[in-house]
């Protein structure tokens, strides 16, 4: 180990927090001693550096050093916090530790501590003026120097900040200005105010001249070898690449690794490279290499291997790989040859994607296959598989391959099953319909895994669980695969329908049913409703164990439920009974009533059950017209959803809710039920006589109410259009921008209430109005060009047309194809010439085909703008996709590629 050095060490700890935060600047040597000081000061003298860590000598060129060590156990709280944060330090990483607050016996706290780090990783763009410690001094003055940073970059004003920061420390000791300097220099190359920093980096050039003996002297003697090429980056962007490479070509040559080690590691390729944007092919190169340790597992990164695939240099990429990995394989590292084969897998991807269905390579392929499968990396989730690719590659071949590979040992079986899980998920949400067999193939694996191996709530252990729900969202996304596996789908659900299985896995279970419910025979839903019941039968319905009780509710008041409920009435009456039993807990009891709406009357009417019901529609009752929740306008949905069950008063008092959310909005407090209070305005469209039947009232009655509803509905429009925030979703703090899907969902929901009572057009003019707002125009003009008007309604000018945005536009653009249809040929083709010359202005898109192929049947060839024409057919020449499909109707107009 080093001498200890008093004077260095009585230094650090007169600013220890300011050292602290600037750590990352110290070499290894100056950094144990902050470690001894740390530990000494936070423990308050009752630990040693050597009580936490076994560590080896301080070894190799100076400032280039290395060090190695190895946490001791220890179980007091604070010699914990001490080894974690400093075992950050060593990793390099920035990350946060637990700050033991009762255990402060030292005179620097655990939390200063991480303040200070806190600081230390701040830029300009991190709020730190509440970023408090208990200590004073140089660390406050780091800190106020940040946040004057801060402030400066956001208001544009970094102009003289250099000066400031001087004249801040002008008072500090050197090594404290050295290093408060060149770190304030850094954050200003950070945030791109490079003349300040250039300025910075000068000044701290100039603290660097002072001499220091013992350790110190490394410190400064770093700081002139990074400074020297900090002011070379500066110069680079401020002057251009000649004087910076001029600067370093210059240090270079005085350079040598006895005394700039730093220089010549670290500055030859920056001189490479600026020689490079200069254009000059006369190759300066002085690059040096540090050789780091051959058997240490660290000295073996991908960082190159990024650097290259994603300049798309893959032959590259995957020669480093390999060079990485066989050194890797050597040292017998288990994770990390893992972690590599996945980079490994990826690179090969990438460029299987980047060639195309021309550069089909398969060997390639069954590698990048056997690299994924054996990394056991399950984040390849998130790959991105394409249709040409997986119709390529994906065979029944390919499918028993990786399920070999997977299983071929049973001490890797998990790990590689999970990524041939995840694989087969990707590949069937892209496979063609062609290949159903394969499919079928694909979804028989992931159902037998998912009836076989255990499901779990630590993801390392849930590959039962995790098969069931990549099963789940295959049916929902391919559909067309369930039928041929439903036999197989019943099995994996009836095997985690079991007492013994973690809660997880009968979630996930239940789940899936939902997904095949319309799939399965009368015989296998009848055995699912079975199983279902007898997992309803063991759950306490107080204990409200909601993830197992909602998707068996689900999948028990599903439609296919409820018919086979009607034509088996004892098996109806369990279900009806077991859907009450939990339904009855106030959470849920608007869930309750939405359940039963597919049920038939005459289970419904049954006077057990109506009488169980009433004290649930009195519970809504109250809370919808005392309780201002965003649960509110669901609890109205369920008042409306069923009048014979809710009653005249619940009707009355959901509508007197509904109103009154609206009028909120003439108050500084809106109910949180306004956001949504489209959702029971929809229910009440052309339900006036079914309302007035159930409830056995006269029309008239229903009429009277409707229109009441309507009146609030237009103040509302109006108050929207003075402020449009009223439908924004709640958050805290309030947002000020309206939401777009809820001012399309409103819209379209006012039309059409307002034309189930005959003021269409006033509703129409009413939203308009509102439309004058730039946040509300978009989504108020999709409502209306979508569905909320009549199709002989819908707006066909060519002004209107003209303002609406492309996605607009096109989700629009089917009505107003079908309304070419009807028209008088001379009012059809304005029409269409005008939709033409829009799809000619946001195109290419697939439905352009439409249109261009009415435009050549109604006459239209060479009557467009020919630099529209032009650009748009050049668009289309540049689209793989469209090229093709679009290119002979486009003939059919006159328009070429030029």
């Amino acid at each position: 180990m080093p001498e200890p050095d008093a004077s260095l060490r009585k230094q650090l700890k007169k600013d220890v927090l300011t050292w602290t935060a600037l750590h990352h600047l110290l070499p290894v040597s100056s950094l144990r001693e902050l470690f001894i000081v740390l530990v000494d000061e936070v423990s308050g003298g009752k630990l040693e550096l050597s009580e936490l860590f076994e560590e080896s000598d301080v070894a190799g060129p100076a400032r280039l050093e290395s060090w190695a060590l190895r946490q001791r156990p220890v179980e007091a709280p604070v010699a914990v916090y001490l080894q974690h944060r400093l075992q950050h330090f060593l990793w390099r990483n920035d990350a946060e530790t637990f700050a033991p607050e009762k255990e402060n016996t030292g005179s620097i706290r655990p939390a200063d501590v991480e303040a200070a780090v806190t600081l230390g990783k701040a830029d300009f763009g991190t709020r730190v003026e509440q970023l408090r410690s208990s200590q004073t001094g140089d660390i406050e003055l780091l800190r106020a120097l940040v946040t004057e940073g801060g402030r400066r970059s956001r208001e544009g004003l970094m102009s003289g900040f250099a000066s400031h920061v001087c004249a801040a420390i002008a008072d500090e000791a050197p090594l404290i200005k050295l290093a408060i300097a060149k770190h304030m220099a850094d954050l200003c190359a950070d945030s791109d105010s490079w003349q300040e920093a250039k300025a910075l980096y000068a000044s701290a050039c100039e603290f660097a001249t002072i001499t220091e003996t013992g350790i110190w002297h490394d410190f400064v003697s770093g700081m002139q070898e990074l400074l020297a090429q900090s002011v070379a980056t500066a110069t680079r962007v401020v002057e251009g690449a000649d004087n910076a490479f001029a600067q370093l070509k210059n240090v270079l040559e005085r350079a040598t690794l006895q005394t700039h080690p730093v220089l010549v590691v670290n500055a030859g390729f920056d001189a490479l490279m600026a020689q490079g944007a200069m254009g000059d092919l006369r190759l300066y190169d002085r690059r040096g290499t540090l050789l780091t340790p051959t058997y240490n597992a660290a000295s073996y990164d991908i960082d190159a291997v990024i650097f290259d695939l994603n300049h798309g240099n893959f032959h590259e990429a995957q020669r480093r790989c390999w060079a990485i990995l066989r050194r890797q394989i050597a040292l017998g590292l288990a994770s990390e040859t893992r972690a590599t084969k996945s980079v490994f897998g990826r690179v090969i991807l990438a460029e299987l994607i980047d060639k195309g269905v021309q550069g089909y390579d398969p060997a390639s392929f069954a590698l990048m296959l056997r690299l994924l499968l054996e990394s056991g990396d399950t984040s390849v989730d998130r790959l991105e598989w394409n249709n040409d690719l997986v119709a390529g590659y994906v065979t029944a071949q390919t499918v028993a391959s990786a399920v070999e590979i997977a299983r071929r040992y049973g001490g890797t079986w998990p790990e590689r099953g999970f990524v041939a899980v995840e694989l087969m998920r990707g590949w069937l949400l892209c496979i063609s319909d062609e290949k159903h067999a394969v499919a079928e193939d694909m979804m028989r694996f992931l159902a037998k895994v998912a009836a076989d191996e255990p499901a779990s709530v630590m993801g390392s252990q849930n590959l039962g669980g995790r098969s069931l729900e990549a099963l789940s969202e295959i049916a929902k996304s391919r559909p067309e695969f369930r039928a041929s596996t439903a036999q197989e789908i019943e099995a994996a659900i009836a095997s985690k329908l079991q007492p013994e299985i973690v809660w997880k896995g009968r979630s996930n279970a239940l789940e899936l049913a939902g997904e095949y419910i319309d799939i399965f025979s009368d015989d296998q839903l009848r055995r699912i409703i079975e199983r279902t019941l007898k997992v309803l039968t063991a759950i306490d319905p107080a204990a409200q164990f909601w993830p197992i009780v909602r998707p068996a509710l689900r999948f028990l008041c599903a439609k296919p439920s409820a018919v086979l409920c009607k034509a088996d009435l004892a098996m109806g009456q369990r279900v009806l009974a077991t859907i009450l039993k939990f339904g009855v807990q106030e959470t849920q009891s608007s869930e309750l009533i939405f359940n039963l709406q597919d049920f038939d009357s005459s289970l419904l009417g049954d006077p057990q059950i109506q009488a169980t019901l009433v004290p649930v529609v009195e519970g809504l009752r109250k809370r919808v017209l005392t309780v201002n929740s965003s649960a509110t306008a669901g609890e109205i949905q369920a008042l409306l959803l069923s009048p014979i069950i809710s009653g005249e008063g619940g009707v009355t008092d959901a509508l007197t809710a509904l109103k009154e959310a609206m009028a909120s909005a003439a108050t500084n407090r809106p109910k949180l039920a306004l956001s949504y209070g489209y959702a029971p305005l929809q229910m009440l469209v052309n339900r006036q006589q079914s309302f007035a039947d159930e409830l056995r009232v006269e029309r008239g009655t229903i009429d009277f109410l409707w229109k009441s509803v309507l009146e609030e509905v237009f103040k509302l429009w109006r108050y929207i259009a003075k402020n449009p925030a009223l439908l924004a979703p709640f958050s805290i703090p309030r947002r000020d921008r309206a939401d777009p899907v809820l001012v399309h969902n409103w819209t379209f929901a006012s039309v059409i209430f307002a034309e189930s009572l005959g003021k269409r057009a006033e509703m129409v003019d009413a939203v308009k109005r509102a439309a004058a707002q730039d946040m509300l125009r978009d989504p108020i003009q999709r409502a209306l060009v979508t569905g909320a008007t009549l199709d002989q309604d819908v707006a066909t000018d060519e002004e209107t047309i003209a303002s609406e945005s492309a996605d607009v536009f096109y989700d629009g653009l089917g009505r107003r194809l079908v309304l070419l249809e009807s028209m008088d040929t001379s009012i059809a083709t304005s029409l269409c010439n005008t939709l033409l010359q829009q799809c000619l202005r946001f195109g290419p898109r697939g439905l352009d085909a439409s249109v261009l192929v009415r435009g050549s049947q109604l006459g239209l060839k060479g009557t467009v703008s020919s630099d529209l024409a032009t650009n748009y057919a050049k668009r289309v020449d540049e689209s793989r996709e469209l090229r093709l499909s679009l290119t002979p109707l486009l003939l059919t107009l006159d328009i070429r590629s030029p």
